[in-house]
């Protein structure tokens, strides 16, 4: 493990500085992010902003994009596979459009079926609205990957039938209570899941270059540090496709 000059510790043990609500091991204080007047960081930790990406809906993809780019890579997303991107909120649109760029077939499992046409903007293949418990059980081991991006307890028994053989069911979101399964779902099949978290630097830069390679971008409502409240209130009530970006100098 490589040490960082200016880093927090002498290797990849120890937590990470965060940009972002983080504490600061060189200054102290907290961190501030993008609510920063200014920021030094590292070079090691810096990305260029590839040239056809738009800054602010580029801006989510150092966080939405990564988090689901990195489980998509190590998981083998690609031709020949099938995904279903459980969720299609600020993180499954975009994991949908980099399933989709990685030449998988892309499904959304999705509760409102009002997001079924939004789905296939992006570019799902198909869509299974998940309160049809008829139509969730006929999806009996469709897929080689789930990736699920909602953070929502649920009943992960039809989810994990749903996987074909060695298939893998990955939270990149975090449920808020402790996860009830029955162990034999994960034998039968050889099936498993898996937790992620974000990605690295060389993980972050490829993400990037694919996505200025297929022109993706998360899409964004900008909006001014005074319209905040609104924000987050609508923020609250779901009221957003699919996430908000903040313009400081607006």
């Amino acid at each position: 493990m490589r040490s960082v000059p200016g880093g927090a510790g002498d290797d990849c043990e120890t937590f990470p500085t965060l940009t972002y609500g983080g504490p600061d091991p060189i200054s102290g204080g907290v961190t501030q992010g993008g609510f920063s007047t200014e920021i030094v960081v590292d070079r090691h930790f810096a990305y260029a902003l590839p040239a056809a990406l738009d800054p602010a809906g580029a801006a989510p993809l150092l966080c939405a994009g990564i988090t689901t780019w990195s489980p998509l890579r190590r998981f083998g997303a690609g031709p020949e596979t099938t995904v279903g991107v459980v969720g299609l909120g600020g993180l499954g649109h975009v994991a949908v459009k980099f399933a989709h760029a990685l030449g998988a077939e892309t499904v959304v499992l999705t509760r409102s079926e009002d997001k079924a046409d939004a789905a296939k903007a992006l570019g799902a293949d198909d869509v299974v609205v998940t309160r049809d418990e008829q139509a969730l059980a006929a999806q009996a081991r469709r897929f080689d990957l789930l990736l699920d991006t909602t953070g929502h307890p649920m009943d992960l028994a039809p989810y994990l039938a749903a996987l074909d053989v060695d298939g893998t069911y990955v939270l990149a979101g975090i449920p808020p209570a402790r996860l009830d399964i029955d162990p034999m779902s994960l034998v039968v099949g050889e099936k498993r899941i898996a937790g992620t978290g974000s990605g690295g630097v060389p993980a972050t830069r490829e993400m990037l270059d694919v996505a200025a390679e297929h022109g993706i971008t998360a899409d964004v409502e900008v909006v001014g540090p005074d319209e905040l409240p609104t924000a987050m209130d609508r923020l609250g009530r779901g009221d957003v496709r699919f996430r908000f970006v903040v313009e400081v100098g607006r």
